[in-house]
């Protein structure tokens, strides 16, 4: 219990993770195009998936209070799980997720994993997940959480070391870091000291290749629009 206790006033007191390497580095370039540089998925695919998706699990997510994104979706599990066991179609217990995120805050990210969790065990439900950005925070949710794993084409998906602001790395961040490294290795069924070493490279961002990520189960399906 004083292990937890700890592990929170740590993430609370660092402020870790409000934004990943990916956001500074694709700011840099905000007005250098004339398109929008955060898209790298095509606008095809991206409206395509619109009637697929329960709820998004975003940027404005993983930088909010927990109940920004937890209150909607509260209200989603609630119906589907009253619904499904009042006809007895238990595929409404899917709940079809959009992860697209760059990045966010470690407190957020915990609080939104303590939920799902939660739901997941007492009501059975099952996260399909259609990824178009997973890094950093939304890294972590989609290996903990996601049952299945649709990647769309073109989606950037990596992983880095916590830290607090523009990169800065401390003794907390680094043990913060390897306790998430953890839980994802052990969620792939991975060996714990490879992961870290792949994962959490200080002052470096691990992408992750389409190869990669069907080899390492973290992709189960490649998205295909119909």
């Amino acid at each position: 219990m004083n292990q937890k206790k700890m592990l929170k006033n740590r993430i609370k007191s660092a402020l870790v993770g409000l934004a990943s390497l990916a956001i500074i580095l694709n700011f840099v370039n905000l007005h250098s195009g004339e398109s929008q540089p955060f898209l790298s998925v095509s606008v095809a695919d991206a409206l395509s998936l619109k009637s697929k998706i329960d709820i998004s699990l975003d940027m404005h997510a993983l930088m909010q209070s927990p109940s920004y994104f937890l209150k909607p979706l509260a209200d989603i599990l609630q119906e589907r799980y009253v619904m499904a066991n009042l006809t007895q179609d238990f595929s409404l217990l899917n709940v079809n997720i959009l992860i697209d995120s760059f990045g966010g805050s470690v407190a957020v990210m915990y609080a939104i994993e303590g939920y799902m969790k939660r739901a997941q065990n007492k009501g059975n439900f099952f996260y399909t997940c259609y990824v178009t950005n997973a890094i950093s925070a939304a890294f972590y949710l989609m290996v903990r959480l996601c049952n299945k794993t649709i990647l769309v084409k073109g989606a950037k998906v990596a992983q880095h070391p916590a830290h607090i602001g523009r990169e800065m790395s401390t003794v907390d961040t680094l043990i913060i870091s390897k306790e998430m490294s953890d839980k994802e290795a052990d969620s792939l069924s991975l060996d714990r000291d490879m992961w870290f070493s792949l994962t959490r490279r200080v002052g470096k961002l691990k992408y992750f290749s389409v190869k990669e990520l069907l080899e390492y189960g973290i992709v189960q399906e490649l998205y295909e629009r119909k």
